[in-house]
């Protein structure tokens, strides 16, 4: 596979396989590989990896926010959040 310009991806890791669509303009399965490599490099860029984080936010089923944390002796707590408002206390 010829190596596509702007397309940052790591060694030994190809992008991943478009699936055929013969409708579809030539330079689609172009756009989304790129797109595809330029989400996973803001995520990267956004979400630590190896660092720890005070909490994580889960949206349940009614539209509510709640942020799931773990105390100093291990044990989970739950706290709704208001969107907008102090995300992590």
């Amino acid at each position: 596979m010829a190596a596509l310009p702007g397309l940052n991806m790591p060694p030994g890791i190809p992008p991943p396989d478009i699936p055929n669509m013969p409708s579809a303009p030539p330079n689609l399965a172009d756009y989304l590989r790129r797109l595809n490599t330029w989400m996973n490099q803001q995520l990267q860029s956004k979400i630590p990896q190896q660092t720890a984080v005070p909490g994580v936010l889960f949206l349940s089923p009614s539209g509510a926010v709640w942020q799931l944390s773990v105390l100093d002796n291990g044990t989970f707590t739950t706290t709704q959040i208001t969107p907008g408002g102090n995300l992590i206390a």
